[in-house]
């Protein structure tokens, strides 16, 4: 079974993530803070971790970055608030798919799939989604 960390410090949206994906058959569980998923990250335990690049403290691209270097073959997947440099760190940082705020069902049921079937275009695409609206950009590979 799929095991997906969701890190964020909306709780309540946490939570209603983790609850589609346990409606879908992933083994889900949610965290308000990068440090305590990192430990398990680096042994590689979870399928895919979605995380927060607002989190106040060690969030933003400080912890994207840290997750591509413990657990470089675990996909992610990154939620913003607002479209900023951010977004360029987690370019370098390698998402698979960066969504916007809000964050709905629908949507990230779409990017976990597609990061968990498609692992190995993570390290040369990243997704932004624009609310509906879907760019690729893409070093050597689209998919």
């Amino acid at each position: 079974m799929k095991r997906i960390m969701v890190c964020d410090d909306d709780k309540a949206m946490a939570l209603r993530l983790v609850s589609a994906l346990e409606r879908a058959g992933y083994e889900a569980a949610s965290c308000n803070h990068t440090m305590d998923v990192l430990r398990e990250a680096a042994g590689g335990n979870f399928s895919l971790v979605a995380l927060s690049l607002d989190i106040v403290g060690f969030g933003r691209g400080g912890a994207a970055e840290a997750f591509r270097e413990i657990a470089p073959h675990t996909p992610l997947i990154g939620f913003y608030n607002k479209h900023s440099d951010t977004l360029h760190t987690a370019t370098r940082a390698c998402f698979s798919h960066i969504l916007p705020r809000p964050v709905s069902d629908e949507d990230f049921m779409r990017a976990v799939a597609n990061a968990l079937d498609h692992p190995q275009a993570r390290a040369a695409t990243v997704a932004v989604q624009h609310h509906g609206d879907v760019s690729v950009s893409s070093d050597s590979q689209k998919f």
